[in-house]
This record gives C-alpha cells, structure tokens and sequence, in this order.
C-alpha cells in the first residue's frame, strides 16, 4: 500500500522515525529505492542497534 502512495520509483533521501524493528531502514532502500536513510529514535540505544 505505501509502495503505491509514494508515487516515485527512488528517492534520494528518506527518513525513518523510529527504528524498533532495525530492519527498517534496509527494507526503506529495498522497496523505495532510498540512496540515504536518515533514522532517528526517542532511545539511543535503538540507534546503535539499528
């Protein structure tokens, strides 16, 4: 359903809020075609493992 919203084949950058799962930023490159993904979280921990 997102693949269908989104409108563009790739995109230069995204943004990823939270990164519970710490897939999300490989599955955002693989079906959105991001060159970058900025990923940011409430905990730092998240981050590090993401």
């Amino acid at each position: 359903m997102l693949k269908r919203m989104a409108g563009l084949e790739s995109y230069l950058l995204c943004l990823e809020i939270v990164c519970v799962r710490e897939i999300g930023a490989e599955v955002i490159v693989e079906q959105f075609g991001a060159q970058s993904v900025i990923v940011t979280d409430i905990d730092p921990e998240q981050i590090i493992i993401a």
